[in-house]
Protein backbone atom coordinates (compact mmCIF):
# COMPACT_ATOMS: atom_id res chain seq x y z
CA UNK A 1 0.00 0.00 0.00
CA UNK A 2 1.26 3.38 -1.13
CA UNK A 3 0.70 6.31 1.62
CA UNK A 4 0.72 10.24 1.30
CA UNK A 5 1.57 11.88 4.49
CA UNK A 6 -2.06 13.75 4.66
CA UNK A 7 -3.41 10.01 4.81
CA UNK A 8 -1.37 8.37 7.02
CA UNK A 9 -3.67 10.29 10.50
CA UNK A 10 -7.28 8.77 8.85
CA UNK A 11 -4.94 5.35 7.90
CA UNK A 12 -3.73 5.06 11.72
CA UNK A 13 -6.96 5.73 13.46
CA UNK A 14 -8.43 2.57 11.21
CA UNK A 15 -5.57 0.04 10.98
CA UNK A 16 -1.84 -0.95 11.93
CA UNK A 17 -0.12 -2.87 9.38
CA UNK A 18 2.68 -5.48 10.24
CA UNK A 19 5.41 -3.10 8.10
CA UNK A 20 5.83 0.84 7.46
CA UNK A 21 8.46 2.05 5.13
CA UNK A 22 9.44 5.89 5.09
CA UNK A 23 11.64 6.43 2.28
CA UNK A 24 12.30 10.38 1.76
CA UNK A 25 15.09 12.84 2.14
CA UNK A 26 12.58 15.20 4.05
CA UNK A 27 13.70 15.02 7.55
CA UNK A 28 10.51 16.67 9.19
CA UNK A 29 8.18 14.84 6.77
CA UNK A 30 9.60 11.88 7.96
CA UNK A 31 9.86 12.51 11.85
CA UNK A 32 6.42 13.54 11.78
CA UNK A 33 5.28 10.57 9.96
CA UNK A 34 7.08 8.18 12.33
CA UNK A 35 6.09 9.79 15.30
CA UNK A 36 2.58 8.96 14.24
CA UNK A 37 2.96 5.83 13.77
CA UNK A 38 4.97 5.14 17.00
CA UNK A 39 2.61 7.18 18.98
CA UNK A 40 -0.36 4.70 17.75
CA UNK A 41 1.86 1.65 18.17
CA UNK A 42 2.25 2.83 21.82
CA UNK A 43 -1.58 3.47 22.28
CA UNK A 44 -1.89 -0.38 21.07
CA UNK A 45 0.39 -1.27 23.41
CA UNK A 46 3.08 -1.84 21.64
CA UNK A 47 6.75 -1.79 23.52
CA UNK A 48 9.05 0.16 21.11
CA UNK A 49 12.97 -0.84 20.49
CA UNK A 50 14.61 1.74 17.97
CA UNK A 51 18.10 0.41 16.23
CA UNK A 52 20.51 2.33 14.10
CA UNK A 53 21.52 1.04 11.24
CA UNK A 54 25.13 2.86 10.84
CA UNK A 55 28.35 1.65 9.02
CA UNK A 56 29.13 -0.61 12.20
CA UNK A 57 25.96 -1.85 13.26
CA UNK A 58 25.43 -5.52 14.51
CA UNK A 59 22.46 -7.31 13.16
CA UNK A 60 22.68 -9.46 15.99
CA UNK A 61 21.15 -7.63 18.31
CA UNK A 62 17.65 -6.66 15.36
CA UNK A 63 17.94 -10.89 14.95
CA UNK A 64 17.58 -11.29 18.61
CA UNK A 65 15.03 -9.20 19.51
CA UNK A 66 12.82 -10.11 16.30
CA UNK A 67 13.46 -14.00 17.16
CA UNK A 68 12.22 -13.09 20.53
CA UNK A 69 9.19 -11.27 20.00
CA UNK A 70 6.90 -14.48 20.36
CA UNK A 71 8.42 -15.07 23.83
CA UNK A 72 7.08 -11.83 25.58
CA UNK A 73 3.48 -11.11 26.48
CA UNK A 74 3.40 -7.94 25.42
CA UNK A 75 4.00 -7.13 21.73
CA UNK A 76 6.57 -4.57 20.29
CA UNK A 77 7.16 -2.25 17.53
CA UNK A 78 10.73 -2.55 16.41
CA UNK A 79 12.56 0.43 14.27
CA UNK A 80 14.61 0.32 12.06
CA UNK A 81 16.32 3.70 11.07
CA UNK A 82 19.05 3.62 8.08
CA UNK A 83 21.93 6.05 7.76
CA UNK A 84 22.10 4.93 3.95
CA UNK A 85 19.81 2.69 2.05
CA UNK A 86 19.41 -0.59 2.82
CA UNK A 87 22.48 -3.18 2.18
CA UNK A 88 21.60 -7.13 1.13
CA UNK A 89 21.88 -8.43 4.62
CA UNK A 90 18.99 -5.48 5.42
CA UNK A 91 17.07 -6.45 2.39
CA UNK A 92 16.92 -9.90 3.50
CA UNK A 93 15.76 -9.36 6.97
CA UNK A 94 13.08 -6.92 5.47
CA UNK A 95 11.95 -9.35 3.11
CA UNK A 96 11.75 -12.05 5.69
CA UNK A 97 9.91 -9.88 8.01
CA UNK A 98 7.31 -8.58 4.88
CA UNK A 99 6.74 -12.41 4.54
CA UNK A 100 5.59 -13.80 7.58
CA UNK A 101 5.47 -11.17 10.17
CA UNK A 102 5.36 -11.93 13.67
CA UNK A 103 1.75 -11.81 15.17
CA UNK A 104 0.66 -8.34 16.37
CA UNK A 105 4.01 -6.84 16.53
CA UNK A 106 5.14 -4.16 14.09
CA UNK A 107 8.43 -2.98 12.08
CA UNK A 108 9.17 0.81 10.90
CA UNK A 109 11.75 1.48 8.46
CA UNK A 110 13.23 4.94 7.57
CA UNK A 111 15.88 5.19 5.40
CA UNK A 112 17.07 7.63 2.64
CA UNK A 113 15.08 8.39 -0.66
CA UNK A 114 15.49 5.26 -2.43
CA UNK A 115 15.33 5.42 -6.47
CA UNK A 116 12.46 4.42 -9.02
CA UNK A 117 14.22 1.04 -9.57
CA UNK A 118 13.32 0.07 -5.97
CA UNK A 119 9.90 -0.28 -6.51
CA UNK A 120 10.35 -3.28 -8.91
CA UNK A 121 12.70 -5.18 -6.38
CA UNK A 122 11.25 -8.00 -4.76
CA UNK A 123 11.96 -6.74 -0.66
CA UNK A 124 10.00 -3.62 -1.57
CA UNK A 125 6.83 -5.38 -3.36
CA UNK A 126 6.73 -7.59 0.32
CA UNK A 127 6.77 -4.49 2.04
CA UNK A 128 3.65 -2.79 -0.19
CA UNK A 129 2.27 -6.07 -0.06
CA UNK A 130 2.22 -6.74 3.46
CA UNK A 131 2.36 -2.86 4.77
CA UNK A 132 2.53 0.43 4.00
CA UNK A 133 5.45 2.48 2.03
CA UNK A 134 5.27 6.86 2.35
CA UNK A 135 7.85 8.04 -0.37
CA UNK A 136 8.14 12.04 0.94
CA UNK A 137 9.33 14.22 -1.82
CA UNK A 138 10.13 17.95 -1.34
CA UNK A 139 7.03 19.90 -1.15
CA UNK A 140 6.66 22.17 -4.52
CA UNK A 141 5.75 26.03 -3.96
CA UNK A 142 2.24 25.55 -4.05
CA UNK A 143 1.94 22.26 -1.91
CA UNK A 144 4.41 24.08 0.73
CA UNK A 145 1.33 27.14 0.95
CA UNK A 146 -1.48 24.44 1.54
CA UNK A 147 1.33 22.72 3.96
CA UNK A 148 1.67 25.73 6.17
CA UNK A 149 -2.19 27.41 5.50
CA UNK A 150 -2.94 23.48 7.20
CA UNK A 151 -0.52 23.96 10.24
CA UNK A 152 -1.59 27.21 10.76
CA UNK A 153 -4.89 25.84 10.90
CA UNK A 154 -4.39 22.69 13.17
CA UNK A 155 -2.53 25.82 15.80
CA UNK A 156 -5.70 27.57 15.19
CA UNK A 157 -3.39 30.45 14.23
CA UNK A 158 -5.02 33.48 11.92
CA UNK A 159 -2.08 35.33 9.12
CA UNK A 160 -3.20 38.75 6.99
CA UNK A 161 -2.55 37.78 3.19
CA UNK A 162 1.02 38.98 3.66
CA UNK A 163 2.02 37.83 6.68
CA UNK A 164 1.63 34.57 4.84
CA UNK A 165 3.51 35.19 1.88
CA UNK A 166 6.60 36.62 3.31
CA UNK A 167 6.03 33.01 5.74
CA UNK A 168 5.84 31.29 2.44
CA UNK A 169 9.06 32.88 0.80
CA UNK A 170 11.50 32.91 3.64
CA UNK A 171 10.72 29.28 4.16
CA UNK A 172 10.21 27.81 1.49
CA UNK A 173 12.50 24.76 1.06
CA UNK A 174 12.92 24.30 4.47
CA UNK A 175 10.03 22.85 6.47
CA UNK A 176 11.95 23.16 9.74
CA UNK A 177 12.01 26.57 9.43
CA UNK A 178 8.58 26.78 9.07
CA UNK A 179 7.41 24.68 11.38
CA UNK A 180 9.57 26.33 13.94
CA UNK A 181 7.93 29.41 12.69
CA UNK A 182 4.65 28.49 13.36
CA UNK A 183 5.71 27.49 16.45
CA UNK A 184 7.20 30.91 17.62
CA UNK A 185 3.69 32.40 16.49
CA UNK A 186 2.33 30.15 18.65
CA UNK A 187 4.04 31.38 21.84
CA UNK A 188 3.38 35.04 20.64
CA UNK A 189 -0.26 34.67 19.27
CA UNK A 190 -2.48 37.09 21.27
CA UNK A 191 -5.47 35.76 19.60
CA UNK A 192 -6.31 38.45 16.44
CA UNK A 193 -4.93 38.01 13.09
CA UNK A 194 -1.26 38.20 12.81
CA UNK A 195 0.59 40.59 11.11
CA UNK A 196 3.18 41.01 8.37
CA UNK A 197 5.55 42.41 10.87
CA UNK A 198 4.86 39.77 13.85
CA UNK A 199 5.76 36.97 10.96
CA UNK A 200 9.16 38.87 10.48
CA UNK A 201 9.81 38.91 13.95
CA UNK A 202 8.93 35.12 14.16
CA UNK A 203 11.38 34.80 11.50
CA UNK A 204 14.23 36.65 12.33
CA UNK A 205 16.97 34.11 12.70
CA UNK A 206 20.44 35.93 12.00
CA UNK A 207 21.98 33.62 9.40
CA UNK A 208 18.37 33.48 7.80
CA UNK A 209 18.00 36.65 7.88
CA UNK A 210 21.25 37.32 6.28
CA UNK A 211 21.22 34.76 3.72
CA UNK A 212 17.32 36.37 1.99
CA UNK A 213 19.18 40.19 2.66
CA UNK A 214 22.03 38.69 0.47
CA UNK A 215 19.72 37.98 -2.33
CA UNK A 216 18.06 41.39 -2.26
CA UNK A 217 21.16 42.60 -2.68
CA UNK A 218 22.21 40.74 -5.33
CA UNK A 219 18.96 42.09 -6.97
CA UNK A 220 19.37 45.68 -6.11
CA UNK A 221 23.41 45.14 -7.54
CA UNK A 222 24.87 46.10 -4.27
CA UNK A 223 27.86 44.00 -5.26
CA UNK A 224 30.01 45.30 -1.36
CA UNK A 225 26.69 44.93 1.01
CA UNK A 226 26.56 40.93 -1.04
CA UNK A 227 30.47 40.38 -0.20
CA UNK A 228 29.47 41.58 3.72
CA UNK A 229 27.19 39.50 4.16
CA UNK A 230 28.46 36.48 2.39
CA UNK A 231 31.72 36.72 4.71
CA UNK A 232 30.15 37.43 7.83
CA UNK A 233 27.80 34.20 6.79
CA UNK A 234 31.02 31.89 6.30
CA UNK A 235 32.47 33.10 9.18
CA UNK A 236 29.62 31.45 11.25
CA UNK A 237 30.16 28.58 9.50
CA UNK A 238 26.36 28.94 7.70
CA UNK A 239 25.40 26.11 5.16
CA UNK A 240 26.23 27.22 1.59
CA UNK A 241 23.92 24.77 -0.03
CA UNK A 242 20.93 27.11 1.61
CA UNK A 243 22.48 30.03 0.16
CA UNK A 244 23.10 28.95 -3.22
CA UNK A 245 19.61 27.49 -3.42
CA UNK A 246 18.23 31.18 -2.68
CA UNK A 247 20.19 32.64 -5.00
CA UNK A 248 19.61 30.05 -7.80
CA UNK A 249 15.68 30.26 -6.94
CA UNK A 250 15.69 34.03 -7.54
CA UNK A 251 17.86 33.00 -10.78
CA UNK A 252 15.42 30.87 -12.16
CA UNK A 253 12.87 33.32 -11.69
CA UNK A 254 14.15 35.85 -13.42
CA UNK A 255 15.47 33.43 -16.38
CA UNK A 256 11.05 32.42 -16.26
CA UNK A 257 9.71 36.62 -16.04
CA UNK A 258 12.19 37.54 -19.33
CA UNK A 259 10.59 34.82 -21.26
CA UNK A 260 6.92 34.69 -19.91
CA UNK A 261 5.86 37.97 -18.24
CA UNK A 262 2.81 35.96 -16.54
CA UNK A 263 5.70 34.59 -14.68
CA UNK A 264 5.80 37.78 -12.88
CA UNK A 265 2.71 36.94 -11.67
CA UNK A 266 4.20 34.21 -9.17
CA UNK A 267 6.14 36.54 -7.47
CA UNK A 268 5.10 37.89 -4.23
CA UNK A 269 3.87 41.44 -4.78
CA UNK A 270 5.81 43.37 -2.89
CA UNK A 271 9.07 41.71 -4.65
CA UNK A 272 7.63 42.06 -7.86
CA UNK A 273 8.98 45.64 -8.64
CA UNK A 274 12.53 44.73 -7.19
CA UNK A 275 12.53 41.21 -9.53
CA UNK A 276 11.48 43.55 -12.40
CA UNK A 277 14.42 46.50 -12.53
CA UNK A 278 16.44 43.29 -11.92
CA UNK A 279 15.30 41.73 -14.98
CA UNK A 280 16.19 45.09 -16.68
CA UNK A 281 19.53 45.30 -15.31
CA UNK A 282 20.35 42.01 -16.13
CA UNK A 283 20.88 40.17 -20.17
CA UNK A 284 19.21 36.88 -20.62
CA UNK A 285 22.83 35.92 -21.58
CA UNK A 286 23.90 36.77 -18.20
CA UNK A 287 21.54 34.96 -16.75
CA UNK A 288 21.80 32.04 -18.30
CA UNK A 289 25.73 32.41 -17.25
CA UNK A 290 25.01 32.68 -13.79
CA UNK A 291 22.94 29.49 -13.80
CA UNK A 292 25.62 27.37 -14.78
CA UNK A 293 27.73 29.03 -12.38
CA UNK A 294 25.89 28.23 -10.01
CA UNK A 295 25.09 24.57 -11.49
CA UNK A 296 29.40 24.40 -11.10
CA UNK A 297 29.08 25.73 -7.46
CA UNK A 298 26.61 22.80 -6.16
CA UNK A 299 29.18 20.53 -7.81
CA UNK A 300 31.76 22.23 -5.24
CA UNK A 301 29.44 21.62 -2.73
CA UNK A 302 28.86 18.41 -3.52
CA UNK A 303 32.57 17.37 -3.40
CA UNK A 304 34.74 18.07 -6.27
CA UNK A 305 37.58 19.49 -4.51
CA UNK A 306 39.10 21.27 -7.33
CA UNK A 307 36.76 24.37 -6.63
CA UNK A 308 35.86 26.35 -3.46
CA UNK A 309 32.53 26.54 -2.93
CA UNK A 310 32.60 30.10 -0.78
CA UNK A 311 34.85 31.41 -3.47
CA UNK A 312 32.80 30.90 -6.52
CA UNK A 313 29.57 32.31 -4.51
CA UNK A 314 31.97 35.68 -4.54
CA UNK A 315 32.07 35.49 -8.15
CA UNK A 316 28.59 33.95 -8.48
CA UNK A 317 27.56 36.97 -6.57
CA UNK A 318 30.16 40.06 -8.05
CA UNK A 319 28.59 39.13 -11.53
CA UNK A 320 24.91 38.88 -9.79
CA UNK A 321 25.65 42.65 -9.01
CA UNK A 322 26.42 43.43 -12.78
CA UNK A 323 30.06 43.76 -12.42
CA UNK A 324 32.83 42.37 -14.60
CA UNK A 325 34.79 39.49 -12.73
CA UNK A 326 38.20 41.17 -13.15
CA UNK A 327 37.05 43.30 -9.94
CA UNK A 328 36.66 40.59 -7.53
Amino acid sequence: MNLLPKDLPRHLSQQLLPIYLISGDEPLLAQEAGDAIRQHGKDAGREHQLFHVGMRFEWGDFDVAAGNLGLFATQRLLELRFEKKPDASAIRRLQAWAQSPPEGDMLLVRCPKLDPAAARTAWYKAIDGAGAVLRLWPLKPAELGQWLRQRLQNAKLSLSDDALQLLISRTEGNLVAAAQAVTKLQLINSGEKIELKTVELAIADNAQTDVFQLADAALTGDAKRCLALMNRLRATRADPHRLLWVLSRELETLSAIQYDSNALDRVWSRRQPLMQRCGQRLSPSRISRLLRRAHRIDRAIQGDQQISPWDELGRLLVEFCGLPLARV
